[in-house]
């Protein structure tokens, strides 16, 4: 039985080594290494990732889905690759749609998951940008 819940403290290191894992196998291809160290470092850095508000997706006890947000701003949002395109992602993004009071969500994109949030809704704002060697597209959401 899948569900969602807001994770607890002692859940969030689970939760960064689902990110890393999804990031490292589908989305670092399309980074070079200057962007590969900065995404690492961000999972490692407890003063950028401590304060983002996370929820998870759970099969029986498994974490399998996870979304961090900072104030209306996805900062990370990974699926296990083993339930990729079984509707996790989308269930992750409408719960945490309940949870919030924002009415315009932005997140910077990957190129992986540019198509993924243009299915959820989001429209990009800008063209493809690179900082730190992280690639990404600026995209926002409205209710």
């Amino acid at each position: 039985m899948k569900h969602i819940q807001q994770l607890e403290k002692q859940q969030i290191p689970q939760a960064l080594d689902l990110a890393w894992e999804v990031f490292e196998k589908y989305v670092g291809i399309d980074y070079t290494q200057r962007g590969i160290d900065e995404f690492y470092q961000f999972l490692h850095t407890p003063s950028l990732t401590k304060p983002l508000v996370y929820y998870g997706a759970f099969d029986k006890n498994q974490m399998i889905g996870m979304i961090a947000m900072r104030n209306n701003h996805i900062a990370l949002f990974f699926v296990k690759d083993t339930h990729q395109h079984l509707g996790i992602g989308k269930a992750l993004f409408t719960y945490m749609l309940t949870q919030i009071p924002d009415h315009r969500i932005s997140v910077n994109s990957s190129p992986y998951a540019t198509e993924i949030y243009r299915e959820l809704g989001f429209c990009a704002t800008e063209h493809m940008k690179e900082e730190n060697g992280i690639r990404f597209l600026p995209m926002f959401y409205n209710r």
